[in-house]
């Protein structure tokens, strides 16, 4: 199977899913929430790309968060937001969040990332001579507000200031970076805010291959959550086995264990 192909998989998969929303909604509201990501797996400019296993990570996104909502009764994404692939004063910058976050936008939007607000571009350190903070946060107020739910893709660098503007107080660590599997979920109050994260490695991506398996032998059923050395998807993954890679969003509490393993264990999920 293509990446082409299980994108069209996927695309089913999210149909079904924002039809059974629609059922469920009749009983019980969803809740919007914004998720939080760092970009796949990538390679050192100039200029920046995605390694092969990043695409594959990339193109993961729409599996993984349709299984969560579903699970958690959380509202569909409908806006896919990532920071822009030119800095604010004109200069290139980085474009992994932006390929990462395609993917995903283009199922759920059929258009690329948003990169922009007020005809500003997106920086990852959401400063106050472009966009700033406050602004941005309205902005993904103004969107949970309608029962929308929102993804956001960015550098481990801005993820701080990101967490910051999301919700005051709230600190993702600089030191040591985040990991690249981190997933950061900040749920509507309901209101005019967001509710933190309980701590930065509350949920985590987890994939259905672990560095101690074998080529190609990728789990029908478990989906082993790295730890903080553990959070990139393996460089030894040849490419003849990356259609066969599958994720989903886990919470590190309640996981199998797997001692000495550099994983903080594995969930169970078909």
């Amino acid at each position: 199977m293509t990446v082409t192909e299980k994108n069209a998989l996927l695309f089913s998969l999210l149909i079904l899913s924002g039809n059974l929303f629609q059922f469920v909604s009749s009983a019980t509201a969803c809740t919007p929430v914004v998720y939080a990501f760092r970009h796949a797996e990538d390679l050192n400019g100039p200029p920046t790309t995605l390694k092969p296993v990043g695409m594959e990570h990339a193109s993961l996104y729409v599996e993984m968060i349709t299984a969560f909502e579903i699970a958690k009764s959380y509202c569909p994404v409908k806006f896919v937001y990532s920071i822009s692939q030119i800095k604010p004063a004109g200069e290139v910058g980085t474009t992994n969040p932006f390929f990462t976050a395609r993917p995903l936008a283009n199922v759920i939007m059929n258009l690329d990332p948003i990169t922009e607000i007020d005809n500003k571009r997106i920086d990852e350190f959401l400063e106050t001579s472009n966009i700033g903070a406050a602004r941005f946060r309205n902005m993904m107020l103004s969107k949970v507000g309608v029962g929308s739910s929102v993804a956001l893709f960015w550098t481990s660098q801005g993820l701080p200031n990101l967490g910051r503007a999301m919700a005051p107080g709230f600190n993702i660590p600089e030191t040591p970076k985040p990991p690249r599997n981190a997933s950061y979920i900040f749920k509507f109050n309901g209101s005019d805010g967001f509710i933190a994260p309980l701590k930065p490695d509350q949920y985590v991506q987890c994939f259905n291959w672990a560095n101690f398996r074998a080529q190609g032998d990728m789990s029908s059923s478990k989906y082993y959550c790295g730890d903080a050395n553990n959070g990139n998807l393996s460089d030894l993954i040849e490419a003849k086995y990356l259609y066969k890679l599958h994720g989903r969003i886990c919470h590190t509490s309640g996981l199998s264990p797997i001692a000495n393993s550099g994983y903080y264990g594995y969930c169970v999920s078909p």
